[in-house]
């Protein structure tokens, strides 16, 4: 009987010890993959190099690339995201509107440039912000480039709604 009691003793310690292990919830949205390096995601603060197999992404990420560095996002909802060098884009929020329940995924473009290939549903919007616009899209393959306090927007299918 005190076998027992300790199995249950420790196991109950462990729960209240590390929740955060038991119960963790998968906040993962996609994986950032490179097609050539230098690429990192910088999560809280710490730099992580995106490895052979690619990284996974979450909300608050910041997927950067160096001058010779070219990324590729696949998130989990079919959205491809192409990230060019010399690029710094975060994984800003999803938005789920009061009125409708529809998630808006939203990217914030630092600098550099990107391609977005945006699924169209009904459920899903796309955003990118960037210091002087916001592009929203869906069911679009778009290309977007921030570079000098200059946001340009370039369309290779669909509708591209910006706002500046």
């Amino acid at each position: 009987m005190t076998v027992t009691r300790l199995i249950a003793t420790s196991i109950l310690g462990f729960i209240l010890l590390f929740p955060s292990l038991l119960f963790a919830s998968n906040d993962y949205i996609g994986t950032a993959t490179f097609n050539t390096r230098p690429v990192w995601v910088v999560r809280d603060g710490v730099q992580l190099s995106v490895g052979s197999f690619g990284t996974k992404v979450k909300l608050g990420d910041v997927i950067k690339t160096g001058e010779t560095g070219k990324a590729q996002v696949n998130l989990d909802n079919g959205n491809e995201i192409f990230v060019a060098a010399s690029t710094e884009i975060e994984v800003s929020q999803d938005l789920v509107g009061e009125a409708d329940s529809k998630i808006t995924q939203v990217f914030k473009l630092f600098y550099g440039k990107i391609r977005a290939k945006i699924q169209k549903t009904r459920k899903q919007r796309f955003k990118i912000k960037t210091a002087t616009a916001v592009i929203g899209v869906k069911g679009t393959d778009f290309i977007t480039e921030f570079k000098d306090d200059i946001t340009k927007v370039g369309t290779i299918e669909g509708l591209v709604n910006l706002m500046s």
